[in-house]
């Protein structure tokens, strides 16, 4: 067997589904949504600050923003085009980018409420086609295609390098260590199997679930990340934290790395 023999599409849907990760209600992102425009939409946050320094807007008037969030990515680079569109599936994450569109007087900002299974034929097409933190997908291939099919010029993703989002030594502690999640290896052999030459660089920055100052906020953390706990887990996880919190080690790494993964819609392989 040789590499090209392998259907990575078909290996990322195996590898998910071995996974066994479950998919966030809209309801739970929700509830997040003021705390992420406080954080992740910062535009003093650094993880924001490198992803649009990354970008290149050159000849583009039109941005599409997938799993937008709170409007991360396209109110900040709003201004720099004639108009933006943000996609989410979540209604609570839809209502704070609006309210954020209004608070700085953007009036070039449309938002959809999809998620990615759903039909995008009244999606409009845009120079830019951005998915942030957002790609953690049942089926990649079929989601790299809507991202390709949207772009007029350019797509910019990042998907996770480790493939554990809890600090494994968590997980670990709970006895859930496992073979995690498929990381950025997958989406680019997808791409270059459908035909396109992808650039691959990293961001690496404050990681936004390292709240430690209490453990009522840690316990919260962790378990919104990993699904209810069972009563030892819940002993096993204090007695983690009771144990490190004055240690020379952060309870949670500070410091999360993600693949920043972009293409041009027009220079695949010949």
């Amino acid at each position: 067997m040789i590499i090209s023999d392998i259907d990575f599409s078909s290996l990322y849907k195996n590898h998910m589904a071995k996974a066994g990760r479950v998919t966030k209600p809209a309801s739970s992102w929700d509830a997040k949504a003021e705390k992420m425009a406080e954080s992740c939409a910062n535009p003093e946050d650094e993880y924001l600050k490198k992803f649009l320094s990354m970008m290149d807007l050159t000849g583009a008037k039109t941005l599409l923003d997938i799993g937008c969030g709170p409007g991360t990515i396209c109110l900040q680079a709003a201004n720099k085009l004639e108009h933006v569109y943000g996609l989410d599936y979540s209604a609570g994450m839809l209502e704070v980018a609006e309210r954020r569109a209004n608070v700085m007087e953007l009036d070039n900002v449309t938002l959809f409420q999809r998620a990615w299974d759903d039909n995008w034929d009244d999606i409009p097409p845009s120079d830019i086609v951005v998915a942030s933190r957002s790609t953690l997908v049942a089926d990649m291939g079929a989601a790299l295609k809507k991202l390709h099919d949207k772009a007029l010029m350019r797509v910019y993703t990042t998907h996770p390098i480790d493939p554990h989002f809890m600090d494994i030594r968590i997980l670990r502690a709970l006895g859930r260590e496992n073979t995690g999640l498929p990381n950025y290896i997958y989406p680019l052999n997808i791409l270059c199997q459908m035909g396109i030459n992808p650039r691959l660089d990293y961001i690496y920055s404050r990681n936004c679930q390292a709240r430690t100052d209490s453990y009522e906020e840690f316990e919260k953390t962790v378990s919104w990340s990993l699904g209810e706990l069972t009563d030892r887990e819940r002993d096993n996880l204090h007695k983690y934290y009771q144990q490190g919190k004055n240690g020379p080690e952060p309870l949670i790494s500070p410091l999360r790395g993600w693949a920043f993964i972009s293409w041009d819609k027009n220079q695949g392989r010949s």
